[in-house]
């Protein structure tokens, strides 16, 4: 049984690869590297904490310890993978050498291993997947796939067949926090009837691994959720659009099922171009519409604004981190004191009551109004480690005391926003409509619809209603498009 490590908390984690780092990262070497290449690329895997490393071969690259089967002690290895699901499979390749490498006899004997794929490390149980195996082609079709064809010419060169190797992460085991909120998130999408695949996918920048949920056909858009949210957040509005345009659900990173990410030292804004760009390449999409609520809004505009060429429209539901430069008393008091932010979110997420009296305290929202399973899942999705701490980081990066931090504030920029754009504002959203107005008065294709009775969720108290106004906007403008 492997065995858990514990995670390192936000202080310990290293800063945000540098632009050297990224640099770097987007080498390539050779089909069969000199040896002293693939040992100063481990070395500067191991010593950057990750920032260097993980696409610096040309293929997605992890960092596997083993236990020496002789000496007992811990060996480190550079291997190329692929994932299948929750588990990384690598091969023993030994780039075509008869001999089998060191560390897959290390894992036979000792099948307990650590695993570093970018900044995250975690342990996991190695198992052997022969030739034989009837997982084994399709595997190997995806690993040859991700290195380029290389374990094809590898396999070549050598009459044993290639062993594949699979590690399953602990913490991906039946009763982990993110199993329990994949579970609550399956739920909350039966609930509202949302035909969705959740799946997961490697994007370039920042290297990590994204959770999404796909549903739909027809022109696609990306949905963004806000805060310290997640993608099934927006499940009632998923249900009412799925019929009309192929949807994209994204959790952040940092949230849900992604994998976590530290924003102590990110260029929030370049960050959140970098990453809906990321996303984009990711499903092989030249451009999209973008949806985002709150924080989401924020990903969405720095994205239109930074990416005009990649944006089709844009689509603001709820006032948008950023937009303007206001904010409830509340959240900038926990932007200007971090520690006080995770009391106070620890405390709001600690069980569904309290996520419901936090809806009706903050967002003016009826609680009532939405099934009890939507609360669970919000509780479950705060649970996950780290997730609130990075919310907590992530508040202070935006803003202080008095408002939100100049290089986060994008009402000055928003002028030149040349996508066609929608802002639905609730009535008792999280700054006065007339603030929204006027910020949608300096766009040049802007429209702005106030939601009598609504606050900040517009996607969960007016599903249906937000919906129609949404699918009405992009017929006028692929109408106004085609002329």
């Amino acid at each position: 049984m492997a065995r858990a490590i514990r995670h390192p908390s936000l202080g310990e984690l290293p800063g945000s690869p540098p632009r050297l780092a990224r640099t770097l990262n987007r080498l390539t070497t050779p089909r069969s590297a000199p040896a002293s290449v693939l040992r100063a690329h481990r070395w500067l895997y191991g010593h950057s904490g990750g920032r260097v490393g993980h696409g610096m071969i040309g293929a997605p690259t992890l960092l596997l310890r083993t236990t020496g089967r002789r000496t007992g002690r811990r060996r480190c290895s550079a291997l190329c993978y692929a994932r299948d699901g929750e588990r990384f499979v690598v091969a023993a390749s030994n780039e075509g050498a008869d001999r089998l490498p060191a560390w897959f006899h290390n894992l036979a004997a000792y099948p307990e291993v650590e695993l570093q794929v970018g900044r995250r490390r975690l342990s996991g149980c190695a198992a052997v997947i022969e030739s034989s195996h009837p997982d084994y082609r399709r595997l190997w079709k995806a690993m040859n796939a991700t290195n380029h064809g290389r374990y094809d010419w590898y396999q070549a060169q050598t009459s044993r067949p290639i062993a594949l190797v699979a590690v399953t992460p602990t913490e991906q085991a039946a009763g982990s926090p993110r199993d329990s909120f994949a579970h609550h998130q399956g739920r909350l999408l039966e609930h509202y009837g949302v035909d969705a695949m959740s799946r997961s996918m490697e994007i370039m920048e920042p290297a990590m691994r994204v959770h999404l949920l796909e549903a739909g056909h027809g022109e696609p858009m990306i949905v963004l959720h806000g805060g310290d949210g997640e993608a099934v957040d927006w499940a009632p509005l998923l249900a009412a659009m799925q019929d009309r345009v192929h949807l994209y659900a994204v959790d952040r990173p940092g949230f849900g099922l992604s994998d976590p990410f530290d924003y102590r030292d990110v260029d929030l804004r370049r960050h959140a171009g970098d990453f809906v760009v990321s996303v984009l390449d990711a499903l092989g999409l030249e451009s999209a519409t973008l949806v985002g609520g709150s924080l989401g809004g924020f990903f969405a505009l720095a994205t239109a604004l930074d990416h005009p060429a990649r944006v089709r429209a844009v689509v603001l539901v709820g006032y948008p981190a950023g937009l303007v430069n206001t904010a409830p008393l509340g959240q900038r008091v926990m932007a200007a004191v971090p520690p006080l932010a995770r009391r106070v979110l620890q405390s709001a997420g600690a069980d569904p009551d309290r996520v419901r009296a936090q809806y009706r305290r903050m967002f003016h929202l009826d609680p009532d109004t939405l099934p009890q399973v939507y609360f669970e899942t919000r509780a479950a999705g705060m649970q996950i480690p780290g997730s609130l701490d990075t919310f907590a980081v992530l508040l202070h990066r935006l803003g202080r005391f008095r408002g939100y931090r100049r290089e986060v504030y994008l009402g000055h920029d928003v002028a030149r926003l040349s996508q066609p754009t929608l802002i639905i504002w609730g009535e008792h959203d999280m700054a006065p409509a007339a603030a929204g107005r006027a910020a949608a008065a300096r766009m040049p294709h802007a429209e702005f619809v106030s939601l009598e009775g609504v606050g900040h969720f517009a996607f969960l108290q007016a599903p249906q209603h937000t919906a129609e106004l949404i699918t009405t906007f992009l017929d006028r403008t692929n109408a106004d498009r085609s002329r």
